[in-house]
């Protein structure tokens, strides 16, 4: 398994609805306009949600590449909560704010897109990760506190 795990599978379905879903919003801009009004409150939102998906991010990453070069299994931080914190993050904050940013409702529907992505491409991490760690990933899996992604 490469360090990427699962994401460019994940990415490929989620990005291509995400860029579909904008044409269609685009094309239909006032029928999902999230707001006309208040946008730059929208902006500041999306900033925000952008910057702790950032964190998360680095944070997560340098973790996750730490332990895949020196062959450690991560069960604590945000790992503690979900197998996935990084996907989790994204499908929770990137799109969200990427959905504000652009100012158009249809493209929260690539969360959507991104779950069922998710659930079809993360089980090949999650056998690599039993085949290589055993008991102590299986044991870890029934430790997190969200089990389901």
């Amino acid at each position: 398994m490469k360090l990427t795990g699962s994401g460019p599978l994940i990415a490929i379905p989620t990005f291509t609805w995400f860029i579909i879903a904008l044409f269609i919003s685009s094309a239909m801009k006032p029928v999902f306009l999230i707001t006309e009004e208040h946008y730059a409150y929208l902006v500041v939102l999306a900033v925000l949600m952008l910057a702790v998906d950032m964190a998360n991010l680095v944070s997560c990453g340098l973790r996750l590449i730490k332990s895949y070069r020196q062959k450690v299994l991560i069960t604590d931080g945000a790992y503690k909560v979900c197998r996935n914190p990084i996907y989790v993050s994204h499908i929770l904050l990137t799109i969200p704010a990427l959905s504000l940013l652009f100012d158009s409702w249809l493209l929260f529907s690539a969360m959507l897109v991104a779950i069922i992505s998710v659930l079809i491409f993360a089980p090949r991490e999650y056998k690599y990760l039993e085949e290589e760690f055993g008991d102590k990933y299986r044991n870890y899996v029934k430790s997190v506190w969200i089990k389901f992604i």
